[in-house]
């Protein structure tokens, strides 16, 4: 919406500027010709629809999209579409929740079948429909837009609520090994980037690990990491960078 024009097309129109008065305008995309506005309008709505759970795999397929362009070219500053993406996401609650939706589904959608979830087993956006997509990609793409979007000055380290919600997939008994495989691995690098609740929280979970998530692979990298940084304070290392 063009809300210029909107307000020039509607200025005599009291019923309109009724019905826009109820209207929660943060949760409004207002955009003109420019590309950059073009841009941002994309992500706030790919944004909405996973929020809302619709056809969430393939508005995170056009969002990662929008970040690749940003990426590559000036249109919109990748500064600013990641911050963009980062207050719409509720700085990735949004994100992880979905990865979480997403996962159940494939689960749910195997039993029904009566085969066994698989890292390669085709999955789509409709529960108890088929899809061009595997599960390994659906929750590669999660993972993936989180890492792209983590810049600097943006999130303030990935807090506890979202990082426990990947945390509660991976010791979870339906996720796939691969898939806690690959958790791990998003832990483990990302990992002086959690908040020091974030980084103490999961370090005190590994005294309740299984037997069998210490057999994932990954696992000990993670298990390594965790016991060198947990004490990290990265506010402190960035403030004494910047002096």
């Amino acid at each position: 919406m063009d809300y210029n024009k909107f307000m020039r097309e509607n200025s005599q129109n009291l019923a309109a500027f009724r019905l826009l008065a109820r209207v929660n305008l943060s949760e409004m995309a207002f955009v003109n010709r420019e590309r950059s506005s073009i841009q941002h309008q994309k992500v706030v709505t790919c944004i909405r629809n996973i929020k809302r759970s619709i056809q969430p795999r393939y508005y995170l397929r056009k969002l990662l999209k929008v970040v690749k362009i940003v990426q590559d070219q000036t249109t919109l500053g990748l500064y600013e579409c990641c911050w963009i993406i980062a207050i719409q996401t509720d700085f990735h609650l949004v994100t992880v929740n979905s990865l979480k939706k997403t996962m159940e589904w494939d689960c749910a959608q195997a039993a029904e079948k009566g085969a066994p979830l698989t890292w390669t087993t085709r999955v789509g956006d409709i529960p108890g429909a088929g899809g061009s997509l595997s599960h390994k990609k659906s929750v590669e793409m999660h993972l993936k837009l989180m890492q792209e979007t983590n810049q600097k000055g943006i999130l303030h380290g990935w807090t506890w609520e979202v990082i426990s919600v990947i945390w509660d997939l991976i010791v979870s008994p339906s996720s796939v090994k691969e898939a806690k495989e690959s958790m791990l691995e998003w832990l483990t690098t990302n990992f002086v980037s959690l908040n020091k609740e974030a980084r103490v929280k999961l370090s005190e979970t590994l005294s309740s690990c299984t037997g069998a998530l210490k057999g994932v692979p990954g696992y000990d990298r993670f298990y390594k990491t965790c016991l060198e940084h947990a004490n990290y304070d990265s506010d402190s290392s960035d403030s004494d960078s910047d002096e």
